[in-house]
């Protein structure tokens, strides 16, 4: 009995310390945040150099300075007292507007869908946990708004790390303010519309999650099982993003790490596939056993009457490092297996991309004068290139020249 007794106090000595352990981690994580994000606790995107502007404008900084001066663009943006011009996200999108309404070819500086272009849906999706995919999802989504996209993220995953990062609390806003699961659930629905909520960057919003949205994966097991007459479980997200399509040009979908229920709505809903994938031998497995199910479950649901006529499906390398020869050859593997659709630009891996997750902040966020500047510049030249590429992928897809 002594035995016993013991054995009792020992699973309730650790019952409570992980019970102060949750509690110590949650206060510490409040504290983080409230000194990173004080006092209104919300996030604020930083100012943009005018070399900065001048570059997602597609102009010489000279040039942009001289339209200004002569009034063809709005006078925004602020001098410090080196006479540098520094411009909020708001006064780019002011620039574009301006600059858009004067242009000769429709689509040069507000690059959005026109009439007749479907809404581009962009599921980045991995079996893996930390293969990079909320990284590649916020930096994705960040770059598109940022180059004048109307950009919207749907963070499907409950840990909602995405929703972190985009200056969302997940667990104490959902006590308030409704997440992508009250869009979807299958009681007591709410509107996307209701949903939906800007973040720290014009033109980007956020659909996010919490933890009750893994409440999904157990009611449609049931729901699936029942085959009611209503709206079939995989449709749910694809319908709730239907609600908001015309706010938007692009929206990018954050999935779980697995196969299940959330993850299938994303890619019935999506238009067009991002996989990221780490170039080393036990994430390359990784991404084999996802292939192969995820062509197992996607031909069960055509059965029941989903489709897939999906635009584009990329791979994209993440936290490459091009002097890590084993990556390198991983990476030319790749390659040679799935040519093309191996997107020629990757993310490198950075201690500057490090730092900012630090502080839940994507590379656009950090100013580069406050990190080493050549590590920033490598990174920031790979992290928009993927964009690029990614816009180049979505115009083709809009049959665009």
């Amino acid at each position: 009995m002594g035995m016993l007794v013991t054995r009792e106090q020992d699973v309730r000595s650790a019952f409570e310390a992980l019970s102060n352990d949750s509690l110590r981690l949650a206060s510490a994580l409040d504290e983080h945040i409230r000194r990173h994000f004080a006092p209104e606790r919300r996030k604020a995107m930083r100012l943009l150099p005018s070399t900065e502007v001048a570059d997602l404008l597609g102009m010489t900084p000279q040039h942009l300075r001289t339209i200004r001066h002569e009034g063809r663009i709005p006078d925004v943006g602020s001098e410090d007292a080196r006479r540098s011009i520094h411009f909020t996200a708001e006064d780019v999108w002011e620039i574009r507007k301006a600059l858009e309404s004067r242009a000769r070819k429709r689509g040069r500086y507000v690059p959005g869908r026109q009439e007749g272009e479907g809404l581009q849906i962009l599921a980045v999706t991995s079996f893996k946990g930390g293969s990079a995919k909320t990284t590649s999802s916020a930096s994705i989504a960040t770059g598109l708004a940022l180059h004048g996209y109307r950009t919207l993220i749907v963070d499907l995953d409950p840990q909602a790390s995405l929703s972190t990062i985009m200056g969302v609390e997940p667990e104490s806003d959902a006590l308030t303010r409704p997440t992508i699961y009250d869009a979807i659930r299958y009681e007591d629905r709410r509107s996307m519309r209701d949903v939906v909520r800007p973040t720290f960057l014009h033109n980007l919003h956020v659909a996010p999650a919490a933890l009750v949205l893994s409440e999904f994966e157990q009611f449609s097991a049931f729901h699936a099982m029942q085959r009611s007459a209503d709206e079939p479980w995989f449709l749910r997200l694809k319908t709730a993003i239907s609600e908001v399509e015309a706010d938007f040009d692009v929206v990018i979908i954050d999935c779980p790490p697995s196969l299940g229920f959330l993850t299938m709505t994303a890619l019935v809903a999506a238009t067009s596939l991002v996989i990221p994938v780490i170039p080393s031998m036990i994430d390359v497995d990784s991404l084999s056993q996802f292939l192969r199910m995820a062509t197992d479950m996607l031909g069960v649901l055509m059965e029941h009457g989903a489709s897939f006529d999906y635009d584009f499906v990329r791979y994209v390398i993440a936290r490459y490092e091009p002097t890590d020869a084993p990556q390198t050859q991983l990476a030319a593997f790749l390659r040679t297996q799935f040519g093309d659709r191996v997107m020629t630009s990757p993310f490198l891996k950075s201690t500057v991309v490090s730092d900012a997750g630090m502080t839940n902040q994507t590379l656009y966020e950090i100013n580069r004068g406050d990190v080493t500047r050549s590590a920033y510049d490598r990174a920031r030249e790979s992290f928009d290139a993927v964009v690029r590429e990614v816009e180049m992928l979505m115009d083709r897809a809009w049959g665009r020249d």
